[in-house]
């Protein structure tokens, strides 16, 4: 990791790309992505634009790949340009916390998750279609930096 603001950090992908990662940095019981949280995300996405506009060389894109783009509560920490790209990134498995989505926050189980994962693995007839058991797919996300400055105000 390049720098790290709060739940978020990024990573260098060449000269040209930062990728965006999330993890819970929360202290408390209180989901990250909770409304009442989300201030204080985006004042950490602020921060996190700030410093890679002032160190990062351009041009530059920002690019994610998260299941979470699934979910509205991290949709809105983002500009509608950067979600306007978003698409399935199929085979995604390995070095991917695809698997995120069967825990809570707390690292428990999410039995719903996970039965409809099963529930979907019973139907295929082979492993080819792996990716369309999971019930939230990998989204993969790009846009210039700009479009995040302009949306942060930096």
């Amino acid at each position: 990791m390049v720098a790290t603001f709060g739940c978020f950090s990024y990573g260098r992908l060449g000269t040209d790309r930062i990728r965006l990662h999330f993890r819970n940095a929360e202290a408390d019981d209180q989901s990250p992505l909770a409304r009442a949280r989300r201030d204080q995300r985006l004042t950490e996405l602020k921060a996190l634009f700030e410093h890679a506009k002032r160190t990062e060389p351009r041009p530059l894109w920002v690019v994610g790949a998260s299941w979470l783009y699934n979910l509205e509560a991290y949709r809105r920490l983002f500009p509608e340009p950067y979600l306007a790209t978003a698409h399935p990134l199929p085979g995604r498995f390995q070095r991917m916390p695809l698997w995120g989505q069967f825990l809570d926050r707390h690292g428990d189980d999410r039995p719903d998750m996970a039965r409809e994962f099963r529930e979907r693995l019973d139907r295929q007839s082979t492993l080819e279609r792996l990716e369309r058991c999971f019930p939230l797919p990998v989204l993969g996300l790009e846009a210039p930096v700009e479009e995040f400055c302009d949306f942060y105000g930096v």
